[in-house]
């Protein structure tokens, strides 16, 4: 089975510190994780309360940075991204919309409690 290209979005890489869901073996359900975020989320990581635990937890999980030249938002690159088939993991309405736009797939939170993809 082909890995799944998950790009993970400051906001979702919070919520196991936020909510105590343990986002990684969720992503699971949806086939083989291969776990990616942007250096530009990770800046975006440094500044939230809990950051450098969830940056912690998102390497002890093998995920990769994907580092991009001369990106100013994140939520642009990931919209770029998701025509790549990536699949997008956010919480930010307006990103969802974005990426449901350009043809592509997003995991969200539902309930505080578990993940879902639609």
């Amino acid at each position: 089975m082909p890995k799944t290209k998950f790009l993970l979005d400051a906001n979702f890489l919070i919520i196991p510190v936020q909510f105590k869901v343990d986002i990684y073996s969720e992503l699971r359900k949806f086939g083989d994780p291969d776990l990616y975020t942007l250096g530009l989320v990770l800046q975006e990581l440094a500044k939230l309360k809990g950051g450098n635990v969830a940056f912690r937890m998102f390497i002890r999980n093998q995920g990769k940075v994907i580092e991009i030249g001369g990106a100013e938002h994140a939520d642009d690159e990931i919209v770029k991204l998701v025509k790549d088939g990536y699949v997008a993991c956010t919480l930010d309405k307006n990103l969802k919309e974005r990426v449901r736009k350009a043809g592509g797939k997003v995991v969200f939170l539902r309930q505080k409690k578990y993940l879902e993809m639609g």
